[in-house]
């Protein structure tokens, strides 16, 4: 067989995969012509007699060869071109299994792609089809059909005969829950986020195989009571509905793992839900709970709760006696934490913001497994000594509280990574040495020096904006591995010439400062890309800084200039 002309065409689009003898492109089975900027196929490639997969991803086709229709075809993907029409050419191929034309232009399916009778996924994403076509249930075979983002609002009847495994109907048009598909009995995954759906029917406890059920993002106000006899459901998401109670008979799951009902309007859990011996996950964020029924302990397979942002005035002790890993309660009413918090030894991350909290819950400081900590938006002014015994913690985030300095202890927390003490009324602070620090946010505090942060050598980002903070001393210029740093709107009159030692600096930020003079060191910054000294008391600008060869962005507005020298205007900063 002659593939000279498949050969002159590959290497005309620099196509390497193509350069093969004679003898190796007629065993060819699998050929990628993805991203390649292609607007058409050649007519030769119809001469590859054993090729099975072709992915022609996200290039420009609009049409396809006819030749195409020789090819014994399993898999090929048209996903992300142009194709405004259904390829006909494509119902010569008796034997395609997987079909991808998501993101194209389609606004209809032909009724001849039943002809297609082994095909086993159609993926039809991002596309314009208002409906399908009649006879869809010829599809005998077909175990995957993806449809999301599309214009559909209702199924064709014949769709109850699809033995469908999974269905995708995410961000469509339905506002009526199709009946057709309470009849796919097979089905194990369905997926109808983002429609206007108001309810869920009684049927839908016909899909006694479902395992997923995803229905968030709708206008759903109830869920019927069969849903029990969806027995192998294992996820069920109906986040962002309207839903106000939930059915008695939902704790008769008994393989639901993951329950998410975040974004509702629930004003109580029903008293059975410790039923739910297998849940992994529940998130009831956003809600209007008031209390949480006691029968909760009795979920012994829990390890996320998400509870913020209801209406809880008082610390749910009941969830103490769970293994929890992860715990979300901000944004809830309750000032006080039980001590019985410390029966928590699973807990890994913890997230308490935006309570009532006026002093740090003692309990929190024997959690030794604890790996992530919010304390947002209380009224904290003191954190116990106590609180080195965290040497797990590699996040840590109180800001908008009243600390006005922290413990010793803090320099035990060997894990930690990222502090954000942001917002507070901090003067003074101990030696941090967090030798793991990276990421340090302390901005608008009342502090007047940096002196703390002698020991965190493995800091990339500093902010500390706000402050009063007079001079950079020398033990900050240690900060070797400094990315970048704001220390906008403090007193700072000087800049060292050990400036020099911070190679790694791409990003400064000393606006609003009393600066007078840059030592002509900071034009020896190989990386230095943002530099913003806008409104200091410059009068003079080094000329060193015409070095700075990454300089993008430099704001020098409302300073006295009096000269610009020639090689910093060329870097055209901002005057």
């Amino acid at each position: 067989m002659d593939f000279a002309d498949l050969r002159a065409w590959a290497r005309q689009f620099g196509i390497e995969s193509l350069n093969m003898d004679d003898s190796a492109l007629a065993e060819l089975q699998t050929l990628d012509l993805s991203n390649r900027g292609l607007r058409e196929l050649p007519e030769c490639i119809g001469t590859l007699p054993n090729l099975q997969r072709l992915n022609v991803f996200h290039n420009e086709l609009s049409s396809l060869p006819q030749s195409i229709s020789k090819l014994p075809l399993q898999m090929l993907d048209l996903g992300n071109n142009q194709f405004a029409r259904f390829p006909v050419q494509l119902f010569g191929i008796a034997s395609l299994q997987h079909l991808w034309l998501d993101h194209n232009a389609l606004c209809e399916l032909p009724e001849d792609i039943t002809q297609l009778e082994q095909l086993q996924e159609l993926w039809v994403s991002h596309n314009a089809l208002h409906c399908l076509p009649e006879n869809i249930g010829s599809l005998q075979n077909l175990r995957v059909l993806s449809m999301n983002n599309n214009h559909l609002d209702k199924l064709p009847r014949s769709a109850s005969r699809l033995r469908l495994q999974m269905l995708n109907l995410n961000d469509n048009k339905f506002h009526i829950f199709p009946q057709e598909i309470a009849r796919i009995t097979t089905l194990e995954e369905l997926w109808f986020n983002h429609n206007i759906l108001r309810s869920i029917p009684r049927i839908i406890g016909n899909l006694r195989s479902l395992r997923v059920l995803d229905c968030r993002e709708n206008r759903i106000t109830r869920i019927p009571d069969s849903i029990k006899n969806c027995t192998n459901l294992q996820i069920l998401d109906l986040n962002n509905n309207e839903i106000m109670t939930l059915p008695r008979a939902l704790s008769s799951l008994p393989a639901l793992h993951t329950l998410w009902l975040n974004g509702n309007q629930l004003k109580n859990l029903p008293t059975t839900i410790g039923g739910l011996k297998q849940l992994r996950i529940l998130g009831v964020n956003e809600n209007r709970l008031q209390k949480i029924p006691s029968n909760i302990q009795f979920l012994h397979n829990l390890s996320a709760l998400g509870l913020s942002n209801n209406a809880l005035r008082e610390f749910p002790e009941s969830i103490t006696k769970l293994p929890l890993v992860e715990l979300l309660l901000s944004g809830n009413p309750f000032d006080k934490i039980p001590k019985e918090i410390d029966r928590l030894q699973n807990l890994q991350s913890l997230e308490l913001c935006n309570n009532s909290l006026c002093e740090f819950p003692e309990g929190i400081t024997k959690l030794t497994a604890l790996q992530k900590l919010w304390l947002n938006g209380n009224e904290i002014a003191q954190i116990p000594e106590s609180f080195g015994n965290l040497i797990h913690l590699n996040t840590f985030e109180m800001h908008h509280n009243k600390l006005t300095t922290l413990p010793q202890s803090f320099a035990c927390l060997s894990s930690l990574e990222e502090l954000d003490i942001s917002y507070n009324c901090l003067q003074n602070l101990p030696n941090l040495n967090l030798a793991h620090l990276r990421k340090l946010t302390m901005s608008h505090n009342l502090l007047d020096s940096l002196d703390c942060l002698a020991g965190c050598a493995a800091l990339e980002e500093l902010f500390a904006d706000n402050n009063r903070i007079a001079k950079l001393g020398q033990s900050f210029f240690a900060l070797h591995n400094l990315l970048g740093m704001s220390l906008a709107n403090n007193a700072i009159e000087t800049i060292p010439s050990a400036i020099a030692q911070l190679q790694k600096i791409v990003g400064i930020n000393l606006t609003s400062n009393a600066i007078q003079s840059l030592p002509p060191e900071m034009g020896s910054l190989p990386f230095l890309t943002i530099l913003w000294l806008g409104s200091n008391r410059l009068t003079d600008i080094p000329d060193t800084l015409g070095k700075l060869a990454r300089l993008e962005y430099f704001n020098l507005s409302n300073n006295p200039l009096q000269i610009l020298r020639a090689p910093i205007i060329a870097k055209k900063p901002q005057l």
